[in-house]
């Protein structure tokens, strides 16, 4: 996919924007799980690297510890963080789960476990660096001075296409289940988790599944974002059978969960 780099900045800070966006107004939630560690922190690395490219836009052509920059590198720049967000998302899916099946939500965290998020949000970074530096396949390309050609999707569209399958296989599981007429408390409680998910994210989930049926090649770098991460925690914790006291969850839902799981006890 080719971008000018007018229009690259643009898509950058208005990725950075809704990043923040989401963080702030999710900011008690933020701070009490490892994916809102790991929001907080790719929020933090994307406006970072945006400032770097701005600045390198404007200043055009300079040097700064021996290293000289011109409009050249915005594109290198970019693709290395489209390189490094691209191995993201499998980690980033495992260690969501982790945290979600293992962790009990609670209104005050101590400080141990918030150091332990800090601390793995900080080196899933730093092993995914390492690891798209050693490898030789991702060598930046650029066609000319002008255009950035940037890389497209890889892990993103098979954690996607994982998390929908897995939403359908629940959803015939328990319909199936109910036709039968077989009433278990475990089902009745995963059909009204996944009942609050979807009306929380079925926007989000219709989009998911049109961009991966039509093929559309999305950069990397816009792959991972916040309400992506997002995504990921809720159905951790949809799957898991627990409250919605989750990422993107007002506490209207989550007196709405709580009503609804509650008739069906």
């Amino acid at each position: 996919m080719e971008v000018s780099i007018p229009a690259l900045l643009l898509l950058l800070w208005l990725k950075a924007l809704l990043n923040w966006l989401v963080v702030l107004t999710q900011w008690p939630h933020m701070v009490r799980t490892f994916s809102g560690f790991l929001c907080i922190s790719l929020a933090l690395v994307d406006t970072f690297l945006d400032v770097v490219v701005t600045q390198v836009f404007f200043m055009e052509n300079f040097s700064i510890f021996g290293l000289h920059f011109t409009r050249y590198h915005i594109c290198l720049l970019v693709q290395a963080a489209g390189f490094i967000y691209g191995v993201l998302h499998w980690p980033a899916f495992l260690l969501i789960g982790v945290d979600s099946y293992f962790t009990e939500s609670t209104t005050e965290v101590p400080w141990p476990r918030k150091l332990t998020h800090t601390c793995g949000s900080l080196l899933l970074w730093v092993l995914a660096t390492f690891y798209v530096f050693w490898r030789p396949d991702s060598s930046p390309i650029m066609e000319d001075e002008h255009q950035c050609k940037l890389t497209s999707r890889s892990q993103s569209s098979q954690v996607a296409t994982v998390v929908l399958l897995a939403l359908a296989a629940v959803l015939v599981c328990t319909s199936v289940l109910q036709e039968k007429g077989r009433r278990f408390q475990s089902q009745a409680n995963l059909r009204c988790s996944v009942s609050a998910f979807l009306s929380t994210w079925s926007p989000f989930l219709v989009l998911l599944a049109f961009l991966l049926g039509s093929q559309v090649e999305i950069p990397a770098y816009l792959d991972m974002n916040v309400p992506w991460l997002c995504l990921l925690h809720s159905f951790h914790i949809t799957l898991t059978l627990r409250s919605c006291s989750c990422l993107l969850c007002s506490p209207k839902m989550q007196k709405r969960w709580v009503s609804v799981c509650g008739r069906s006890a």
